[in-house]
């Protein structure tokens, strides 16, 4: 009874995403039992803490409201829009903080965007659980970007807005129709693939999990509190997405999702011919990046060697780009 009690004691503290816990706990009872089984302290521990600081006000961890902040008036589903960045001419002029989760898809297409041009830029880890970190914000998704004083929310509107610094007239003229084609892809179809690959058993949520361990500012023992509660609750997150999207083999979506970017590339490094990776490159580059290291890309290196290879030349130029520093 304990063990039931633990878990459904963290089914309710997800209430607030919405799930349908009833029609999902019948199918994946067995799995979280016996992960609650073992680890029922650090469960009880992450529901404890998420619902104190939701009901009390109080951080797990924290980042001060940024002062002044003016949050940028724009549509945040126009995957087209962008918006003005004030006192920003060059790249030099840009004070970047970004919001994030590290395996979220969204935020790794925004970190791909940014590195591959060398931007400089900052990192809040947002802890998952509490949100603590963005309780300044009335706009709670990740990821969303502080730009010299300007809240903006949304991927693609940070990425259109800082491209139009660092290219200039370059990132229009070169944001072709492929281009275009392929960005809108991955948000509209590639990305709805993942949390079902990266959540599809209980053993590889907790390892999807794991980035907690070495990311954000977050004592010992919250760090395996967040793991466990989170990873529970993306464990139940994934079913209801995979059934929303009509995803039935998850692993055969993404492995068909590869195989369909691979088949744009053609015979290019890169989409439409170009010897330079585009927006739609980086993106879809990005979402990848969410899996590595999981059990999903293991799986998609042995379906699809030569996306998994044209990803890791493409890392290699990222990462020695990247001018990223963690807060």
């Amino acid at each position: 009874m304990l063990r039931a009690r633990s878990v459904a004691a963290l089914l309710r503290s997800s209430a607030a995403q919405g799930l349908r816990r009833q029609a999902l706990l019948s199918t994946a009872r067995a799995h979280v039992v016996r992960a609650a089984a073992a680890h029922a302290p650090l469960l009880r521990r992450g529901v404890v803490l998420a619902a104190s600081a939701a009901a009390a006000g109080t951080t797990l961890a924290f980042a001060d409201a940024p002062a002044d902040v003016q949050v940028a008036a724009v549509d945040v589903d126009d995957k087209d829009a962008f918006v003005r960045i004030p006192n920003a001419a060059t790249v030099d002029d840009l004070d970047i903080v970004l919001y994030q989760y590290e395996v979220c898809p969204f935020c790794n297409k925004v970190r791909a965007f940014l590195d591959y041009h060398g931007v400089p830029y900052r990192v809040v880890e947002v802890n998952p659980v509490s949100k603590a970190e963005v309780k300044f914000s009335e706009y709670r998704k990740v990821p969303f970007a502080i730009i010299n004083g300007r809240q903006i929310n949304s991927s693609n509107i940070i990425i259109n807005s800082v491209g139009r610094i660092v290219q200039g007239e370059e990132f229009v003229n070169s944001y072709s129709e492929g281009q275009r084609t392929w960005r809108h892809w991955v948000d509209d179809k590639f990305v709805h693939t993942l949390p079902p690959n990266i959540y599809r058993t209980w053993n590889e949520a907790v390892q999807a999990f794991e980035y907690i361990s070495t990311n954000g500012n977050f004592s010992s023992v919250d760090r395996m509190a967040v793991k466990y509660a989170g990873a529970g609750a993306m464990y139940f997150v994934s079913k209801k997405l995979k059934k929303k999207h009509n995803i039935e083999d998850e692993r055969a979506a993404l492995i068909n999702g590869a195989a369909a970017f691979e088949r744009a590339l053609g015979d290019g490094p890169f989409l439409d011919g170009h010897k330079t990776p585009g927006v739609g490159d980086l993106v879809f580059f990005g979402a990848l990046r969410s899996i590595e290291g999981l059990q999903a890309f293991d799986d998609l290196t042995e379906a699809r060697p030569r996306i998994v290879l044209w990803y890791h030349r493409l890392k290699e130029t990222v990462d020695a780009n990247s001018k990223r520093v963690r807060e």
